[in-house]
């Protein structure tokens, strides 16, 4: 629920105070029901589904808990299958799925249980989102953490895939990503090295070789590519070498392309009116969620320049926090033309200073 910005405003010479409990929204509670509930999907690897794959449901650990196996099924011949399990009570509760084709091909997704889905596809791009987004928290086949970092985390898996169709997600296949930036590319590519090993088992020594830390190579697809997003500058132009023969998953990195740097996925966030022109720095409260002042109003071909008196709120996922941007004309307690001042203190209360520019014909409705 979120709180109007509007109101408990407190406004100082030097700085606007906005109390954080205020701003904040709360996601409705999960309340997991008594009785068992499903999930279920399909193993697959480009539009082929994977048989006899032992698929197995976890819940993370988080904040020294154990990581709890929920249940387990063996994909039937079209790569489908159905897990029985008894949903966690924990709002926080993050759950995953590891299917096992072979000992040397794993494949993963992970998703919140909140999230409501109940239907998932686990591929090659589900593993590559996996291994990138709980790269903190992933090792081999246990994913543990702390909270709000490990929930946080998993909330970027969606960024990267669409968990239910196991497609690249809209994030990274529009504008301000798509073809102007290298993620949906690089994903692709990253999707193939692992499509490459699934689709020709001889193939994955190399991939193995070549992801290897310290001399010790991994066993499998999944702990491949977790070695991949913690050494991401390692064997570059080899691992896309070696992704360029099996193009399963497209667009991807061809031989005309440049090489990469490193194997990071970017991704790029805008806010839904664009309006951010000059944001100052941002701080980021307890939950995760970042906070960014701006210094200009955006006015397109502008013939002068006027401070914004907005302040935005982004989740640990990206997305824009309801109600933000939060202030504007006589809703912003005397915010305006903020620069680089803004912090967060220990109770969670956002300080921000004033520049205190103006210029001509704009207009200052503070208080």
């Amino acid at each position: 629920m979120s709180r109007e910005f509007s109101k408990f405003v407190k406004s100082m010479t030097i700085g606007v105070l906005l109390p954080l409990s205020l701003l904040l929204f709360s996601l409705p509670a999960y309340s997991a029901s008594p009785e068992r509930v499903q999930i279920g999907g399909r193993v697959v690897t480009g539009f082929s589904g994977l048989a006899n794959s032992q698929v197995t449901l976890y819940q993370a650990g988080i904040a020294g808990a154990p990581v709890v196996e929920l249940g387990s099924a063996l994909s039937r011949t079209n790569g489908t299958f159905r897990i029985t399990y008894q949903p966690p009570v924990e709002d926080n509760a993050v759950l995953y799925l590891i299917a096992e084709v072979s000992p040397e091909i794993k494949l993963a997704t992970v998703l919140q249980a909140r999230s409501g889905i109940h239907n998932v596809v686990i591929n090659e791009r589900s593993t590559v989102a996996t291994a990138f987004a709980m790269a903190q928290f992933i090792d081999g086949d246990v994913i543990s953490g702390n909270d709000p970092g490990l929930p946080n985390a998993a909330s970027m898996a969606k960024n990267l895939v669409d968990i239910v169709n196991g497609r690249a997600s809209t994030v990274l296949k529009n504008s301000p990503n798509g073809t102007e930036t290298s993620a949906w590319a690089d994903f692709n590519t990253l999707s193939n090295m692992i499509a490459r090993c699934v689709n020709g088992l001889s193939d994955c020594a190399a991939l193995f070789a070549l992801s290897a830390v310290d001399n010790v190579q991994p066993t499998d697809t999944l702990q491949a590519m977790q070695n991949i997003a913690h050494y991401p500058a390692n064997n570059v132009a080899d691992l896309l070498a070696y992704a360029q023969v099996y193009p399963l998953y497209r667009p991807s990195l061809t031989s005309q392309d440049k090489t990469p740097d490193a194997w990071t996925l970017a991704v790029r966030f805008v806010d839904r009116r664009n309006a951010l022109d000059g944001p100052g720095l941002v701080a980021f409260d307890s939950a995760g969620n970042a906070w960014v002042n701006n210094n200009y109003f955006n006015i397109p071909n502008p013939r002068w320049v006027c401070g914004d008196n907005h302040l935005f709120a982004f989740g640990p996922d990206g997305a824009e926090l309801p109600g933000s941007p939060f202030g504007g004309q006589r809703r912003n307690g005397g915010l305006y033309g903020a620069g680089f001042g803004i912090t967060v203190d220990r109770n969670d209360d956002i300080w921000i200073a004033n520049f205190g520019f103006t210029g001509k014909q704009c207009i200052i409705n503070g208080t």
